[in-house]
């Protein structure tokens, strides 16, 4: 597609991981959850593991555009419309792009498949969780089903005391063997240490 670079590494043999936590029901609702995964990103991308390679981000504020022509804003403002004009067909069809992906043919005839985020979490090594005070989450715990169900842990980053999470949130994560951080240098330790990563130089992305 227009804009985008192929990758001219094996996918299956790096470490991939899926960003998740709140977008639409967002505390921080100027970034939409922008924020953090930038800022966790730019810490990922500085690991490799023991061949040099980086680990390999999917990260949803991004991909969205790919699968939808919209961004995330914008997406917010056109399903609420969706919403309030009673158009359902087209709102599942849409949801259904940012879930499932798009499924379409070359000139040639050619099937491919864009992604969507059920993809995203049966592609990826591990999932990523931020969840912070005003987030309510929704469509993450749909995909915390789905990564419990693929046995992908999921590793959690939030400021909220664990005795104060939703038990059944906290009952997916353990499900997955993931763990609880309170920040995300903890979390980078801890993936340095499982994963035999190494830490380099701070690269561009």
């Amino acid at each position: 597609m227009e804009g985008l670079k192929s990758i001219k590494r094996d996918l299956a043999k790096i470490l991939k991981v899926y960003l998740i936590g709140s977008i639409e029901k967002c505390g921080d609702e100027r970034s939409v959850g922008a924020k953090w995964r930038e800022e966790l990103t730019k810490k990922l991308y500085k690991l490799v593991d023991i061949n040099g390679e980086r680990i390999y981000v999917f990260d949803p504020i991004f991909l969205e555009k790919i699968k939808t022509g919209k961004s995330v804003k914008e997406n917010m403002v056109y399903f609420d419309g969706l919403k309030r004009s009673g158009n359902w067909d087209i709102f599942v069809r849409e949801q259904g792009k940012i879930w499932y992906g798009i499924l379409y043919e070359d000139e040639k005839g050619f099937p491919y498949h864009i992604m969507g985020d059920k993809d995203y979490v049966s592609h990826s090594t591990f999932l990523i969780c931020y969840l912070a005070e005003g987030d309510r989450p929704v469509g993450t715990v749909r995909e915390m089903t789905w990564a419990c169900d693929m046995t992908k842990p999921i590793f959690l980053v939030t400021n909220i005391n664990k005795t104060e999470l939703s038990s059944s949130l906290l009952g997916i994560i353990l499900d997955s063997g993931g763990e609880i951080f309170s920040n995300f240098n903890q979390l980078i330790d801890f993936l340095k240490k499982k994963y035999h990563l190494k830490e380099i130089e701070e690269v561009k992305i």
